[in-house]
């Protein structure tokens, strides 16, 4: 499946212009574009209708890209935030129904509401938590560090370590290491 991979998002003279390339596309070819369906909405539904559609576009893989972190600070809130989470599992896609099963079909009701459209935005508007999570092994006396797309990862000091904003994070990353029993999660405050 294809997908935009975003650098930036700007608005210039009531038009939506996006700089990104194309997943599939080989060398990257970045360049800049402007996007009709969200100018439209811009133009006749304002500021936050076009916020919410681009957090849409995030939140089900057609934007990807770490570039614009107020929407992807936003992804990781809907995923791991427990303010947020739990709501979210009544418009969460990503579930294992059965193809047009009833709980699909509703879930596909639920994302097509205004009430999404405003669980979107108070997600959007609300603030990450403060403070992150490592994980410390209690055997080496040592804080864990991990590369992203990485099958293996390495003991270090705090300063150097992995942080997570979420507990879930650090708890997913660590389920899927053997011999973790003595790996704690603690709490650090920056």
């Amino acid at each position: 499946m294809s997908y935009e991979i975003v650098r930036s998002i700007k608005v210039r003279n009531n038009k939506v212009f996006i700089i990104g390339s194309s997943n599939n596309i080989v060398p990257k070819d970045y360049s800049e574009w402007e996007c009709p369906s969200l100018s439209k909405i811009l133009q006749n539904e304002g500021n936050d209708a076009l916020e919410v559609e681009i957090f849409k576009a995030y939140e089900c893989g057609n934007f990807q890209g770490r570039s614009i972190k107020k929407y992807v600070n936003a992804k990781e809130r809907l995923f791991y935030d427990k303010r947020f989470s739990n709501e979210y599992k009544k418009y969460d896609w990503r579930n294992d129904y059965p193809y047009n099963s009833k709980e699909l079909n509703e879930v596909n009701e639920n994302r097509g509401s205004t009430e999404f459209d405003k669980f979107l935005l108070k997600v959007l508007k609300a603030k990450s938590p403060r403070g992150w999570y490592v994980i410390y092994s209690t055997r080496h006396n040592r804080y864990f560090y991990y590369r992203k797309g990485s099958h293996s990862g390495h003991w270090i000091s705090l300063k150097k370590a992995t942080k997570f904003k979420y507990y879930e994070q650090a708890s997913n990353l660590k389920s899927d290491f053997m011999d973790t029993e003595d790996w704690v999660i603690q709490r650090v405050l920056s």
